[in-house]
């Protein structure tokens, strides 16, 4: 069985595959830092793509999450992503021309850090996916840049 027999949706079909590669971070409260990545997307044979994503710097691994993007019909998407830090991600969005662009609330655990807004914007090409994500915090509540990156298609 191929991807694309998996893949329910026609549209999602190019987003399948491990991309990776390195990226920048730098937010007002932190020290800007450099970071190697894996982004994972797998086909489940319903409206949806499984996603995983891991990033690593010079001192070990760094951040980790993983989600659901599904296909809401006519450009629409909505992705939700748990992260191992106690936060929750419920974003609504589009999926236009080979971009993903999603923006909601952010929903903690009582231990959670404080970050309450996340927007992301992907853009896949066939072999190349950029992104850029900004959040907002308690501290910084403004919708502020913090991560951005290039990785590369390895298989799919």
């Amino acid at each position: 069985m191929t991807k694309d027999d998996m893949v329910m949706v026609p549209e999602l079909a190019p987003l399948v595959g491990t991309w990776r590669g390195s990226g920048r971070g730098h937010f007002p409260t932190i020290e800007d830092f450099d970071y190697e990545e894996e982004f994972v997307v797998t086909a489940t044979r319903k409206p949806v793509l499984a996603t995983s994503q891991a990033t690593w710097g010079a001192r070990g691994p760094m951040h980790m999450e993983t989600g659901w993007l599904r296909w809401c019909g006519n450009g629409a998407v909505e992705w939700v992503i748990a992260q191992p830090t106690g936060l929750a991600e419920v974003s609504p969005g589009t999926f236009v021309d080979g971009v993903v662009a999603v923006a909601g609330p952010v929903h903690g655990t009582p231990n959670a850090v404080d970050v309450l807004q996340v927007r992301r914007e992907y853009r896949f090409s066939p072999d190349q996916l950029d992104y850029d994500l900004w959040m907002a915090t308690e501290v910084v509540p403004s919708l502020t840049h913090h991560l951005s990156a290039r990785l590369m298609r390895v298989s799919g």
